[in-house]
């Protein structure tokens, strides 16, 4: 230990005069008396008040030599070296995206994070800042500039909820932001990786990586579809990935309106995927549920650190009857491809023609584009267009182009395989402003922020417009298992469900409007998986749900006060929240490399050297012995008083 005031201990010589003042005393003269048994008190008194007498034990000396003792250690300033964070601020960022969940550390990669904050909230500077960043699907900052270490502490505590993303590019930004207005900032990065930083964030204050996980070994329920065959009964179809490194031996159990219907085995690749098909079912499902049995196969341990991508959930979709326009000189594969939508009335309509569209939920043009016709109002489909239109502009031609996925979290391309398509050319359409890339053309002469699109969608005035660039005839993609996925993910966008937009399966966390139409109800009341209700108003036609932090089926109810008819559609649906993730289902922790940072390894719980002082303890411990020693010298008082209080309870109890 040492000190970062030693010449407090100068006070040292105080120690020696403390007990000089007990040794004098006052002398008195001596006089001779007849009789020493009426002065015995006084005897003493003299040999009390004799100096340079032999010191008596006495306790006031002791708690005064004490305090004295401390209170100088106090202001000596006592310190110890220890490893911790040595910033006057420091800026914690913690990951909360589904990876997180992995059970790889026990009992958790999160709560080896907590653990880990805990620790360098301790390991702070006793006047150090510190603020904290949670990073999920939205980057949240959770406490702000604050020297509270007790409300840190909770505040990490009530970190619990795991998203589907994680935003760490967001919370970089905010991190560097706050500490750029700091002196001495430090950022923390508690993550297991799988995140995408732009090579363009540079940030300017230092910034130390805790790298959280040690495998990857994953399976996942990675798609789970129940739909109604053109025979008219339900048709199930379930996808396993295995995103570790090691051969997966599995059973997939499958459960329809909570009874089990179906278990299969199946051993799995590393990398690869297996997938299991029901076909006509029963009439009477209306709800699926995949679960991925956690029992060892053949005395196996299962391998499979994420529990939350185990368990898949789907409804029946329940559609209004949809019309559909399809205007092209001929296309058996679009025109199979719309036939296996439940519930489509479909016109077809020779581009030749000349005249507008007639109105419909969704139009579909394959190609030629009528000069004479209108757009009608529904939403649209264009499949290799030939002209430009008002929604967007052909300026080129590309040859050969090579498609890939700009996110895989896009709904619109979720699940497919674009490594076998070839394309022979495509229209080049400048990404207009109102709508995003799903797929662009792949080119060592452009990167994906400027590559022309194949296939872009979005909302322009008030309808849902996507965009194929290519003509199907000029690629080999009918010929794909990718097309009807592609075109089922489309449609599902694109088609307005039952109520104008009750959607059948959302991304955990995510908000949920809901579209009512005049007349279905006032009040919208919602069960929850775990069985807890919420009741909404509608409002302008809408609600907006956003309590969906539950994996499960969500049952949704409207509320009238008018009854019913029995002929009008059924006033209950149901959606999913499902992880559905591949970017989070692969759970091998991927070192997060920044610019200018220092990757730490996880089991270094340190960042520096830094001071720890004690003076608070012994100033502590001094103000104690000096209490008590005023105590004791005025015990005799005390004493009384107690004795006073005693007796005044008793009168004014025989009082009363």
């Amino acid at each position: 230990m040492s000190f970062l005031a030693p010449l407090a201990f100068i006070l040292s010589a105080l120690i020696p005069l403390i007990v000089l003042l007990y040794f004098l005393r006052l002398r008195r003269p001596e006089l001779e008396i007849s009789s020493t048994y009426l002065w015995r008190r006084v005897i003493r008194d003299l040999r009390a008040d004799a100096p340079w007498q032999k010191l008596r034990p006495n306790i006031l000396l002791l708690l005064q030599v004490l305090f004295l003792v401390t209170l100088i250690i106090a202001l000596a300033r006592p310190f110890s070296w220890k490893e911790g964070i040595s910033s006057a601020s420091t800026i914690i960022i913690l990951d909360t995206s589904a990876s997180m969940a992995a059970t790889d550390i026990l009992p958790n990669r999160i709560e080896a994070a907590k653990d880990q904050a805990h620790r360098l909230i301790d390991d702070l500077p006793t006047d150090g800042i510190l603020t904290i960043i949670q990073a999920g699907d939205q980057a949240k900052v959770l406490i702000s500039n604050s020297t509270d270490r007790r409300f840190a502490h909770m505040v990490i505590d009530n970190i619990h909820s795991i998203s589907t993303n994680s935003a760490m590019e967001i919370a970089l930004q905010i991190a560097a932001a706050i500490a750029s207005r700091q002196q001495d900032a430090q950022i923390i990065i508690l993550s297991d990786g799988g995140v995408q930083i732009s090579e363009y964030f540079v940030p300017k204050s230092n910034v130390v990586i805790y790298p959280i996980g040690q495998r990857g070994e994953n399976q996942a329920i990675s798609q789970l579809t129940l739909d109604i065959a053109p025979s008219g009964n339900p048709n199930a179809f379930v996808q396993i990935s295995n995103y570790g490194e090691l051969v997966a031996d599995r059973r997939i159990l499958m459960y329809a309106n909570g009874n089990l219907i179906h278990a299969s085995d199946l051993q799995i690749q590393p990398g690869e995927t297996g997938a299991i098909t029901l076909n006509d079912l029963p009439e009477d499902i209306r709800q699926i549920e995949a679960v991925l049995s956690t029992d060892p196969l053949n005395g196996i341990a299962i391998n499979d650190d994420l529990p939350l991508d185990d368990h898949a959930y789907a409804v029946l979709p329940q559609q209004n009857p949809v019309k559909i326009t399809l205007v092209t000189n001929g296309n058996r594969f679009l025109e199979t491809a719309i036939k296996l939508i439940p519930k489509a009335i479909v016109t077809k309509v020779d581009p030749n023609d000349d005249g507008n569209f007639p109105e419909s939920d969704l139009t579909v043009i394959d190609g030629k584009i009528p000069l004479t016709s209108t757009f009608p109002s529904g939403n649209l489909l264009f499949i290799g267009p030939l002209v430009s239109t008002e929604f967007f502009t052909i300026t080129g031609k590309l040859e050969n182009p090579v498609p890939t996925m700009v996110s895989l979290d896009d709904p619109i391309v979720g699940n497919l395989n674009l490594d076998t398509i070839n394309i022979l050319d495509a229209a080049w359409i400048d990404l207009p402003d109102w709508a995003k890339p799903n797929i662009v053309a792949e080119s060592e002469n452009y990167s994906n922020y400027d590559s022309p699109p194949l296939l872009f969608s979005g909302q322009y005035d008030g309808r849902k417009i996507a965009v194929i660039t290519f003509d199907l005839h000029r690629s080999d993609l009918p010929l794909q298992v990718a097309f009807p996925i592609l075109f089922a993910n489309l449609t599902n966008w694109l088609l307005p469900e039952l109520g104008g937009g009750f959607p059948r399966q959302v991304s955990l966390n995510q908000p949920v409007i809901l579209s009512i139409l005049p007349g279905m109800g006032d009040k919208v009341s919602i069960t929850l998986p775990d069985g807890r209700r919420s009741t909404l108003p509608i409002e302008n036609g809408e609600v907006t749900f956003t309590e969906t932090n539950q994996l499960g089926i969500y049952q949704i109810e409207w509320l009238t006060e008018s009854p019913v008819p029995p002929e009008s559609e059924p006033n209950q649906l149901s959606f999913t929240v499902n992880l559905f993730s591949p970017q989070e289902s692969k759970t091998t922790p991927i070192s997060l490399v920044i610019p200018g940072t220092n990757q730490l390894d996880n089991v270094k719980v340190t960042v520096d050297l830094i001071r720890r002082e004690w003076w608070r303890i012994f100033a502590v411990i001094a103000i104690t012995i000096l209490m008590i020693e005023w105590m004791v010298y005025h015990r005799a008082t005390i004493v009384q008083l107690i004795r006073r209080m005693k007796t005044d309870l008793i009168v004014r109890s025989r009082v009363s």
